[in-house]
């Protein structure tokens, strides 16, 4: 479960708009949906902190630890595509991630090995 809210907390578009005068932080995204995601992220321990083109961070309640991750490259949601994907290294380690999410007509086939037939089954 913590890798699933890890991914939550790192795979958005969401922006943090801070205003130094009222000392309040504001979440903007793109959806409603971008927004969820970050919330269910911080309900699961991982709460998303800042980003910028290079940098993602989030806040580990489960460690009490800052955590920082390099993205090395985004892939924006497109129609064509139908999803988003991130690559992203997490600081001071050799590991990269790459993380996506997207429509479930384009993330199943990908991720469940079933053809189109059998998936078509699957929803019915």
């Amino acid at each position: 479960m913590h890798e699933f809210f890890q991914h939550l907390a790192l795979c958005h578009t969401v922006a943090v708009d801070i205003n130094k005068e009222k000392g309040t932080r504001n979440m903007l995204a793109t959806s409603p949906d971008e927004l969820a995601l970050i919330e269910g992220a911080k309900w699961g321990g991982y709460a998303f902190a800042a980003r910028n083109s290079q940098y993602v961070g989030m806040e580990n309640a489960h460690t009490k630890m800052k955590e920082i991750y390099e993205v090395l490259q985004e892939f924006p949601f497109d129609a064509e595509r139908k999803r988003m994907s991130v690559l992203v290294r997490k600081r001071n380690d050799k590991k990269i991630f790459l993380l996506s999410k997207g429509a479930e007509s384009v993330m199943f086939p990908r991720i469940s090995g079933l053809s189109p037939k059998e998936l078509a089954d699957v929803d019915d």
